[in-house]
C-alpha cells in the first residue's frame, strides 16, 4: 500500500507559507533542507517556507511512508540484517526444532506456521482446532520434535492455564493435554496468566511461567496473588492430564521458583544456568533479568527490581512519598495507602536480579531525587534494564557459533518504543537487540551483565530464536516482520597450538567496566592459546589482594568479575588497584579505581 492510498484530502492542512503544525500520527517527520528527522507524537513541527508548496496532507503521507519503511540498523561492525518475510499482526512466539534447525512461528490465535528462511516463505501447519489452544502465549519444541504450547482459556470469568503437547507418531502429530490448572479468578487488572515454556536441558521437564494477577500486589477483584500465580512450575514431560490446583500444598511438588512477576521469556545459558527476562510494574522500577534457581523466591510482590514495594509500608502516601511515581505518567489508582497489604512470609529470603554494569539499557529514575540518570555514567548499577523497556526474546549462543567477542553470550530484545508514555522520559531508543555479556561472581552466587545495543529500529519486537550465529527476530506490529540478524561467526584457527604458534598480539587485558566502580567490575581479557592463566588483583602498595583466576584455559576471550573483596572475603578500601594477567611468560596490567 502506498502512502497516497493511506492518506486522503480530509487530512489536508493549510497551503502557503511556513508555519507550525501538529501531526496526529505516532511518528511524523520534521522536513527541512537536509532531509527528514524523526519527531515524536504530539510535538509541534515547523514547516519551513522552502516547502510551502507541499500540501500538509502530503507531508503527513510522507511521514507515514517513512514510518512504514523503518528498517533495523546495525550498531556494531560485522552484523548483517535481512528481512525474511512479512508475517502480519499478532504473532507472538518463534521456536526452533533443536534437532533439525527448522523454525516455526505462532500467533496468539493458535495458528502455527513453518518458515523457510532462505526463500522467505511459510506454510500453515496447525490451527487452534488441531491442538485446542485458542489463546496461545507460549511455544517451544523438544529434541524429538514434540511441540509444547501454553494457553489461557477462560470459563465463567475464570482463567485456566493449559499446557498442550503435540508428539509425532508415524509422521502425524498427536495432541494431548500435559497439564491444566484449576480455574482461578481473573483480576480485572494485570492478568499476565500462563505464558513462557522452556524444556530443561535433560529433556525430562517443562518449565512454565505463571504471571501475576496484580501490578504490585494491590487488591484486585477476588483478592491479590494466588498460589497458582507469579511462579514458575516444573512439570514432567510425560505427564498426561496433570491437574494443578490453586493451593500451596497441592502445587508444592511442581513449584520450581516463586515471586516472579511475569517471566515472559526463559532460556538456558550454555553452562546450564536458567535465566528469565521479566517486566516490572507500573512504578518506575527497572525491568529484571533473573538467574532462576530451584527453591528461590524473587521478591514479588514485596520486592521488585531490588526495590521494596512501598505499598507495604504504613507511611505510603503516593505520589508525594514516592519519587518513582509521577502524576500524569504512571500514577494509577492501584497505588494507595494499603494497611491490609500482606506481610512478607516468615523465613522467606529474596533473590535480587542480575545487576547491569552498562553501558546500555541502564537508565533509571533516582528514588532519592526523582531525576532520570544513566547508571553507568553515575558509576552505579541497576537491576537490570531501563524501566518499561519490556525485555523479551531471551536467547543464548548455546552452540558457541559466534565470534570470540560474543561466543556463548546472551541476547534479548527491548520491545517498547521511545514514544511510549511511561518509557519516553528515560530517553532510551527501545525496539532494539541487546547483547548480554554475563559474568558470574567468584563465589558463584550472583551474576552481573554488560549490556550493549547491537541493532535498532525494529517495530515492536516480541520474540527471538537463535540458529548457528544467526538470530531470528519476530515483530508483533500490525505489519509484523521476521528478521534475520547475522552475527560474526566463530573463526576456526587451524594453527598448531604449541610454543611456536603463540601470538602475543592475541594476549590482552582490556579496560575494566565500570571504572571507577563502587561495587563490582568486569575485567575482560584474551589469551592466544591453551595454557595456565593467572589474574591477580594488587593494591597500590604492591601486595596481592585477590587471586581471581589460576587455571588452565583454552585460547579466546574471557571475562572475570571482581566484587571488591579480598582473599578473606572482606571489603577492601577505596583506592587504586591493578589487575595483572599472566599467560606463560607474557604479562599485562590494567589500572582500576574503586570508589565508595
Amino acid at each position: 500500500m502506498t502512502a497516497r492510498t493511506i492518506c486522503t484530502r480530509s487530512m489536508a492542512g493549510p497551503r502557503g507559507g511556513g508555519g507550525i503544525y501538529k501531526l496526529p500520527k505516532k511518528i511524523h517527520e520534521k522536513v527541512f533542507a537536509g532531509g527528514y528527522q524523526t519527531a515524536l507524537l504530539g510535538q509541534e513541527v515547523e514547516v519551513p517556507r522552502m516547502i510551502r508548496f507541499i500540501p500538509y496532507f502530503e507531508l503527513l503521507c510522507l511521514a507515514i511512508a517513512v514510518q512504514a519503511q523503518q528498517v533495523p540498523e546495525a550498531l556494531q561492525q560485522g552484523i548483517e540484517i535481512r528481512q525474511v518475510m512479512e508475517v502480519g499482526k499478532n504473532y507472538i512466539r518463534i521456536a526452533k526444532n533443536p534437532a533439525s534447525g527448522e523454525i516455526y512461528y505462532m500467533g496468539i490465535n493458535g495458528l502455527i506456521f513453518s518458515v523457510d528462511v532462505e526463500t522467505g516463505t511459510s506454510q500453515r501447519l496447525y490451527t487452534w482446532t488441531d491442538h485446542g489452544v485458542r489463546m496461545a502465549t507460549g511455544f517451544t519444541i523438544g529434541v524429538d520434535g514434540t511441540f509444547y504450547i501454553v494457553g489461557n482459556p477462560t470459563r465463567d470469568g475464570n482463567n485456566i492455564g493449559l499446557i498442550k503437547k503435540g508428539k509425532l507418531v508415524e509422521g502425524e502429530r498427536v495432541w494431548s493435554t500435559l497439564a491444566e490448572t484449576e480455574p482461578y479468578a481473573e483480576s480485572g487488572g494485570r492478568d499476565h496468566k500462563f505464558n513462557a515454556v522452556e524444556l530443561t536441558p535433560d529433556g525430562r521437564y517443562v518449565l512454565v511461567n505463571s504471571g501475576s494477577r496484580t501490578d504490585h500486589g494491590e487488591e484486585q477483584d477476588d483478592g491479590r496473588e494466588y498460589p497458582i500465580t507469579s511462579a514458575i512450575f516444573r512439570l514432567p514431560v510425560d505427564a498426561v492430564d496433570l491437574y494443578l490446583p490453586n493451593d500451596e500444598e497441592g502445587l508444592r511438588p511442581y513449584l520450581y521458583a516463586d515471586g516472579v512477576r511475569n517471566s515472559f521469556d526463559m532460556a538456558f545459558a550454555p553452562n546450564g544456568d536458567l535465566f528469565a527476562a521479566e517486566n516490572s510494574d507500573t512504578r518506575d522500577n527497572p525491568e529484571e533479568l533473573n538467574w532462576i534457581r530451584e527453591g528461590r523466591h524473587y521478591g514479588f510482590p514485596w520486592r521488585i527490581a531490588a526495590y521494596d514495594t512501598p505499598q507495604r509500608f504504613a507511611d505510603f502516601d503516593p505520589p508525594e512519598s514516592d519519587n518513582l511515581l509521577v502524576k500524569g505518567i504512571n500514577m494509577e489508582r492501584t497505588f494507595y495507602n494499603d494497611p491490609d497489604y500482606p506481610p512478607v512470609p516468615a523465613g522467606v529470603i529474596f533473590t535480587d536480579p542480575v545487576v547491569n554494569v552498562g553501558p546500555d539499557a541502564d537508565k533509571f529514575r533516582d528514588p532519592v531525587d526523582g531525576l532520570i540518570k544513566d547508571a553507568s555514567d553515575e558509576r552505579v548499577t541497576i537491576s537490570t534494564f531501563t524501566p518499561h523497556s519490556s525485555p523479551l526474546g531471551l536467547v543464548f549462543d548455546t552452540e558457541s557459533a559466534d565470534d570470540q567477542q560474543w561466543m556463548g553470550d546472551g541476547y534479548c530484545l527491548s520491545q517498547n518504543a521511545a514514544g511510549k508514555k511511561k518509557y519516553t522520559p528515560f530517553g532510551d531508543p527501545g525496539e532494539d537487540l541487546l547483547h548480554l555479556a554475563l559474568v558470574k561472581s567468584s563465589d558463584g552466587e550472583r551474576y552481573s551483565v554488560q549490556v550493549t545495543r547491537l541493532v535498532q529500529n525494529f517495530r515492536s519486537p516480541i520474540d527471538a530464536v537463535m540458529r548457528d550465529h544467526k538470530i531470528y527476530v519476530l515483530e508483533y506490529d500490525k505489519a509484523g516482520r521476521l528478521w534475520e540478524v547475522t552475527l560474526p561467526p566463530k573463526q576456526v584457527d587451524t594453527a598448531v597450538s604449541d610454543e611456536g604458534a603463540r601470538r602475543p598480539d592475541d594476549f590482552a587485558i582490556e579496560s575494566n567496566y565500570p571504572n571507577p566502580f563502587n561495587a563490582t567490575t568486569v575485567i575482560p581479557y584474551r589469551i592466544p592459546g591453551p595454557g595456565t592463566t593467572k589474574l591477580l588483583i594488587y593494591a597500590a602498595q604492591g601486595q596481592v589482594v585477590r587471586r581471581l583466576i589460576d587455571a588452565h584455559q583454552q585460547g579466546g576471550g574471557y571475562r572475570a568479575v571482581w566484587d571488591g573483596l579480598d582473599e578473606r572475603g572482606a571489603e577492601v578500601a577505596s583506592g587504586t588497584y591493578f589487575a595483572e594477567i599472566s599467560w606463560g611468560d607474557l604479562v599485562k596490567i590494567e589500572k582500576m579505581q574503586l570508589l565508595k
